[in-house]
């Protein structure tokens, strides 16, 4: 027979979290996040084709390097010659915008009774969908 453990966290003196197992809400809000990701890597990966091209044609770099330095060209993030934040493309498309909006909509149902998945859980940039948020 198997054995199921039972997490409980402390965030503050009296306020429990006790994470339940197979959350489906969460599973849905995940499967949103990944269709999100999904249809932004496909709208990036001709820019960032054309994107080598131009490095290896124009700056005559080797066609390698140009590939690992444009492989994450979209993603946003913190420019390394500026420092200046950059945000994410493609974060406006249908798919990103009902996967943000349904993670703000269960942190409001959460906020009411105390618990915020956005500060909480998914601070840090580990859903794509608020990504682009997060750097705003």
């Amino acid at each position: 027979m198997k054995r199921k453990c039972l997490l409980v966290f402390v965030l503050a003196p009296g306020m429990l979290v006790v994470p339940a197992a197979g959350n489906t809400e969460i599973d849905k809000l995940l499967a949103l996040d990944k269709i999100c990701d999904e249809v932004r890597q496909a709208k990036l990966k001709p820019l960032r084709a054309a994107m080598v091209e131009k490095c290896v044609r124009e700056e005559k770099r080797p066609r390698s390097i140009c590939e690992v330095e444009m492989s994450t060209y979209g993603e946003g993030g913190s420019s390394a010659a500026t420092g200046a934040t950059v945000n994410r493309k493609f974060s406006d498309l249908p798919e990103c915008v009902a996967a943000r909006n349904a993670w703000i909509e269960r942190d409001r149902r959460n906020q009411i009774i105390g618990i915020s998945s956005f500060n909480r859980i998914w601070h840090g940039c580990k859903s794509p969908s608020f990504c682009g948020e997060l750097r705003r």
